[in-house]
Parts: structure tokens; C-alpha cells; sequence
């Protein structure tokens, strides 16, 4: 890591700033608006507009993000860190994140990470699953990149948003052999 990321890392983690987002959980953390601004379209319009959050230099996602999420996001910004974990509910959340203020590079890396967990169809079910209960489903894919045989089962699947959940057609197999025992 150069000097510099170094001295940026040191600033996100000092929880410094002009700017107080408040997140999850009653967590709160303060960042550098000309920082943000810089790397995000959104933040930018946001914050130098007469919009509310520019006037009271208080940013409300408290009904959306987590502090660990936005802090990762906020990595990216600060000192261009990369998440390299494998948690996919955090790798969802940072992908909403990333999506909705325009990052678009750490948006395109976030979800190749979540496209090379991909490996069979059960997991690719848990995925479109955490995808809906984040609302990125559609941000996470282009449905064209994907392998056919998971492309297949995601769209026979039968996505159950009140619940969560989600059923393939070897699911509903499986319950039907199920009843076929009795």
C-alpha cells in the first residue's frame, strides 16, 4: 500500500469529516465531502446542490446500509481498497451501494466477485435469493454473462419475495419425489 492510501486509510478510520451519514443500527460515520464528491456523481449533485443533505451535512441511509458495508464502500472511495471477502449478504449490500451512487468500477468489480462465486445451481439460487432481499438482481447481472444451465434454473425458478426464497425446478422435484415416498 503506498504513503498515500496509508494517510487515507487513516482518515476513514478516524471517522473525520464534513459530512455525517447516518447508517444502521444507530451507527454513524463521518466522511470527507470532497472526497465522496470526487468519486461519486451522486454524492456530488447531492451535496452541492440545496438539496437537504448539503444543507445539514447529514446523510440519513439509516433504513438501508449497514456501517460495515458503507465502510468498505467507503474504503474504495478513500483509498481504492478492493473487499475480497466472499460474504455474499456484504458483497450484495456493497453492490447496492456502489450501484445507487455511481461508482461504477467498484460496481462492475463487486459483482464479478459475486458472479465468480457461481458455481452451481444451488448457490446461484442463495444468490438471486440475497439479490432480491437487496434489490440488485437486476444490478448484479446481465443475464447473458451467465452460464446456461444457471441462466435456466434462475428463470424457471420461482422467486417467492414475500418469503425470501426461492425454488427451482429440482426443488419442486425433489418435494414432489418426496410425496411419491407416502
Amino acid at each position: 500500500m503506498s504513503d498515500l492510501s496509508v494517510v487515507y486509510e487513516k482518515l476513514l478510520a478516524s471517522n473525520d469529516g464534513d459530512i455525517l451519514v447516518k447508517l444502521k443500527d444507530g451507527k454513524q460515520l463521518k466522511v470527507i465531502s470532497f472526497l465522496i464528491n470526487n468519486r461519486s456523481p451522486v454524492f456530488k449533485t447531492m451535496l452541492e446542490s440545496s438539496m437537504q443533505e448539503a444543507t445539514t451535512g447529514v446523510v440519513d441511509l439509516s433504513s438501508q446500509y449497514s456501517l460495515e458495508a458503507f465502510r468498505e464502500f467507503m474504503a474504495n472511495i478513500y483509498y481504492n481498497k478492493l473487499y475480497t471477502g466472499s460474504y455474499v449478504p456484504l458483497l450484495f449490500e456493497i453492490l447496492c451501494i456502489a450501484d445507487y451512487y455511481e461508482v461504477d468500477a467498484y460496481r462492475t468489480y463487486i459483482r464479478d466477485c459475486i458472479i465468480e462465486l457461481i458455481t452451481d445451481v444451488p448457490i446461484c439460487l442463495v444468490i438471486a435469493s440475497e439479490a432480491l432481499k437487496h434489490g440488485a438482481l437486476t444490478t448484479l447481472v446481465n443475464i447473458s454473462q451467465l452460464p446456461d444451465f444457471i441462466v435456466d434454473d434462475v428463470n424457471s425458478a420461482e422467486i417467492d419475495e414475500e418469503n425470501e426464497s426461492v425454488k427451482s425446478d429440482k426443488d419442486r422435484e425433489n418435494v414432489e419425489s418426496d410425496v411419491d415416498f407416502y
